[in-house]
């Protein structure tokens, strides 16, 4: 599947809900202040062709708007026909989107959630005005950064070779389930 085939398959959720019609973990961060917080999708909101609204209680502009903007319809970097490049990542409530709407266990997910929450709490970083692009600057120890950390813990780089082999949605969410069991 390229970008576009899994944006086709998971846009029918909406902006707020996963294939179970739960809230999105990834709003929850957002609702909490965790993640990026300035530049990036929430700059790209306010054009003239989008006039997005922006409030965080409500976790908008939502993940699927991030993907869409970043993934579909960026026309100055067409990334729709391409590849997955997912693993590239820094936004941490984008990856954790693209894990859960792509199938990955919710408790992986609250526990990535967790991860991100305690290190923030350790930077004094809730709700301060970060880049999507903060948690790489965060050392984990002398040759990790907490980016590459909660990489792992979601399981990026699986999931994107699961979705770049994928042939269909359904397998994709068979497969990605499937990651530590």
């Amino acid at each position: 599947m390229n970008n576009k085939d899994f944006w086709n398959s998971i846009k029918k959720y909406g902006g707020h809900r996963n294939r179970s019609d739960d809230e999105l973990v990834c709003d929850m961060m957002v609702k909490e202040g965790l993640g990026q917080t300035v530049g990036g999708y929430f700059e790209v909101a306010k054009y003239s062709k989008y006039k997005r609204i922006i409030d965080r209680s409500k976790a908008e502009p939502s993940q699927a708007f991030h993907f869409f903007e970043y993934y579909i319809d960026n026309e100055k970097n067409n990334r729709s026909d391409k590849k997955p490049s997912y693993n590239s990542l820094k936004c941490p409530q984008l990856i954790m989107y693209i894990a859960e709407m792509a199938g990955l266990d919710r408790q992986i997910l609250l526990g990535c959630l967790k991860y991100i929450r305690e290190t923030e709490e350790s930077k004094g970083l809730i709700g301060m005005p970060k880049g999507g692009g903060y948690l790489e600057k965060i050392k984990l120890n002398n040759d990790e950064n907490r980016l590459k950390e909660f990489k792992k813990k979601i399981h990026i780089s699986e999931i994107q070779s699961i979705i770049s082999e994928g042939t269909s949605y359904e397998e994709v969410v068979q497969k990605v389930s499937l990651i530590a069991r």
